[in-house]
């Protein structure tokens, strides 16, 4: 039998993949064509059709800290007219804007800003309220990133990291699948050295290659949440972290204590988490939205100088 990989639009098998990109971001086409029963050749026209077609980006995210990004901050955003041109020109003139996204509800555009002080932060937030378009903005700044997809947030690990491998988490910010042979080109070492610099830097946390899906989701419905506690001493961040729907999860100090996104097959479903948000002890409410397109995702930047 063969397989179509003619249309832009995703299907059950492309999103298979991208499930297990998700998981594996360098996962071999072998590997993938053995997990879903198809040719070698027919996953790498997949991924690739995939990636040109802008629904999947497949990219080294390195650690906040080697960036110089350790402050954060979400933004709700409300508009003067349309949200889309706003949200746009927000993705396009704020550069510490890494996440924004057009949402249902009281706000239509969300955004997050990384910075290296609050200083630098503080900046970022009213540059982004001097967009044309933006009428407001409500601000929480994070305390604490419990669960984050595609960075991490914990303390880096102790490890040495000069010149080469900084060019080789360069390389990779551009392209998370590049062969260790491709990697070697641009940095100078061997494929073998480059192989261990690689998963040396990944199994600290330095970095990571994650599957980004830019523009509509194509493998989830994304649902987001603010929590406000009611009763301190009963809430446990720890049961919203039980829910295996929720794949983002931060404190925050501002209108809300907690903020999250669902990631669920459908919106039947987000709305069923949601509830179950609802009923943890000591939530007092949860206010909920549907974010329906990510108009920008993009969580790479230059590398902090070696020390």
């Amino acid at each position: 039998m063969t397989e179509s990989v003619g249309s832009d639009l995703p299907d059950h098998v492309d999103e298979r993949i991208i499930a297990l990109l998700k998981l594996d971001g360098r996962a071999s086409y072998q590997h993938l064509g053995v997990e879903l029963g198809i040719s070698k050749s027919t996953a790498r026209s997949r991924v690739r059709r995939l990636s040109e077609a802008g629904i999947i980006k497949i990219v080294g995210v390195v650690h906040p800290e080697l960036l110089g990004m350790t402050h954060a901050a979400r933004l709700s955003v409300d508009t003067d007219g349309p949200a889309w041109p706003v949200a746009e020109r927000i993705a396009a003139t704020i550069g510490a804007a890494v996440y924004v996204t057009l949402s249902t509800g009281e706000f239509p555009v969300v955004a997050e800003l990384r910075c290296g002080s609050p200083g630098d932060l503080e900046k970022a937030i009213w540059a982004l309220r001097a967009v044309p378009g933006v009428r407001g903005a409500r601000t929480a700044l994070y305390s604490r990133v419990h669960r984050d997809p595609n960075s991490r947030w914990q303390p880096l690990e102790a490890v040495d990291i000069d010149r080469h491998d900084r060019a080789i988490m360069s390389r990779l910010q551009s392209d998370g699948r590049l062969s260790f042979a491709e990697l070697a080109e641009g940095v100078g070492l061997s494929p073998a050295a480059v192989r261990a610099r690689t998963l040396k830097l990944i199994d600290s946390g330095a970095c990571a290659v994650r599957t980004l899906t830019p523009g509509i989701r194509a493998t989830a419905r994304m649902g987001g949440f603010a929590v406000i506690v009611a009763d301190q001493e009963l809430f446990d961040v720890a049961r919203v972290l039980d829910l295996p729907e929720i794949s983002f999860v931060a404190s925050a100090l501002g209108w809300a204590d907690l903020f999250g996104t669902i990631e669920a097959p459908d919106f039947h479903h987000v709305s069923r988490v949601t509830d179950q948000l609802r009923a943890l002890p000591g939530v007092g409410c949860v206010h909920s939205w549907i974010h329906y397109a990510v108009v920008k995702e993009n969580y790479s930047g230059p590398l902090n100088p070696a020390d």
